[in-house]
């Protein structure tokens, strides 16, 4: 992993640029092709992404809806075989570059001899590098541009917009039919109020700000931490019943554990809905409910 500044001396080298937020099966498709091709040619593959969404910069009072969180996008570039990954800061300076002046820069610093691009690419300020600009700046620089056809799967082309609506609506099979692998949200255990723990089930509380959430409600769920998976039940809400939450906070069950999980990065996989988030007219209604959750949880699992 690198910046511009640090970029290793490469030899000739396939590469492909992009945001690539959810590594959906459409980006994996691209990164197959980088790999494959920079394999036969015996190059480099190389991904340049960026350490944080551009729309941060751009649109700095939306909030964001991200699919994957930068560590487990680096993980899974990992995974498709890339030999190299350049981060690049998405500044507003650096959104001010034509496409022409980045991929000039970018193209002393590294001798691609390919840019591999999704059919819907684009680069520079403005998303003025659409695919008739782009190949004339490859003619320009001299360097061969593919762009591939859309990707479909299930008769739906995959896209990061298609799968936040599914997540959105809580059609989780069909998002993770779409990703390749099950919707997740990865985060740290931060400190909570230990609300959980007074009434009997302790829960180690990961915050989803800039996450892509499902509805609110209560979810069966599998949680991966370092190499073991662990069954559990996940609240994702305000907690209407005890002291809200500003916020929704994802607040983790988990059965037949003990240990503190707090800075530990945990990955929380939905696998069922099981009802929706509400106030309950006591602590003790809550309580039996959660046990009701808990038995139902645990059939799924």
């Amino acid at each position: 992993m690198h910046d511009l500044e640090s970029i290793p001396q490469l030899s000739s080298t396939i590469v492909t640029i992009g945001n690539f937020d959810g590594m959906h099966r459409g980006h994996q498709e691209v990164l197959k092709q980088v790999t494959e091709q920079a394999k036969q040619a015996h190059y480099s593959s190389v991904v340049i992404t960026y350490s944080n969404h551009p729309l941060s910069i751009l649109k700095p009072n939306q909030p964001l809806s991200l699919l994957c969180s930068l560590p487990q996008k680096l993980q899974l570039f990992e995974q498709a075989g890339i030999d190299v990954v350049i981060l690049l800061e998405f500044t507003q300076v650096f959104s001010q570059q034509t496409a022409e002046e980045f991929l000039s820069i970018l193209h002393k610093k590294i001798p691609f001899t390919k840019l591999i691009l999704g059919h819907d690419a684009t680069l520079g300020k403005n998303k003025s590098g659409d695919q008739t600009e782009l190949l004339k700046i490859a003619s320009k620089l001299h360097f061969r541009t593919e762009f591939l056809p859309p990707f479909s799967y299930n008769k739906t082309i995959v896209s990061s917009s298609t799968i936040r609506n599914f997540i959105q609506k809580g059609s989780l099979d069909e998002a993770s039919a779409l990703l390749g692998r099950p919707y997740s949200i990865r985060g740290l255990v931060t400190p909570g109020r230990n609300q959980g723990k007074a009434i009997g089930f302790p829960t180690a509380n990961i915050q989803v700000h800039n996450v892509c959430l499902p509805p609110t409600g209560v979810y069966a769920v599998q949680v991966l931490y370092k190499e073991q998976q662990l069954a559990g039940i996940a609240n994702l809400g305000i907690s209407p019943t005890l002291q809200p939450h500003p916020e929704p906070v994802l607040e983790v069950h988990l059965f037949n554990w003990n240990s503190s999980l707090y800075n530990q990065e945990l990955e929380v996989i939905f696998t069922q809905f099981i009802r929706p988030e509400r106030k309950f007219p006591s602590v003790d209604a809550l309580r039996e409910q959660i046990s009701l959750d808990i038995s139902e949880a645990r059939k799924g699992l």
